[in-house]
């Protein structure tokens, strides 16, 4: 399947500045979809109701210009691991009560 990248450069894809950071939604997502259906590339997904960017990603951010509650946030992967790990500990502890 040929990418809306290789469509417009006419070659594969290659990573471009920036992308060693991605896309994340923040605690105050309420999974609504509304940044999957309007990602103009079709590269967010909604997995157990959160979205998940893939790569590549063509850092347009539709994404947070659309997010109702302003979820989507932005930045390199150890604040994205940094960050799921808190939401997990949460929800483990939510779960315990």
């Amino acid at each position: 399947m040929t990418t809306l990248f290789e469509k417009i450069f006419k070659r594969k894809y290659k990573a471009l500045p920036g992308m060693d950071s991605v896309f994340f939604a923040t605690a105050d997502c309420a999974g609504c979809g509304e940044c999957e259906q309007r990602c103009p590339t079709g590269h967010i997904k909604i997995v157990d109701g959160r979205p998940v960017w893939p790569k590549p990603c063509f850092l347009c951010a539709a994404c947070g210009d659309v997010c109702p509650v302003n979820a989507i946030s932005y930045g390199p992967p150890k604040l994205i691991e940094e960050y799921w790990a808190r939401v997990k500990k949460e929800r483990a502890d939510g779960e315990k009560e």
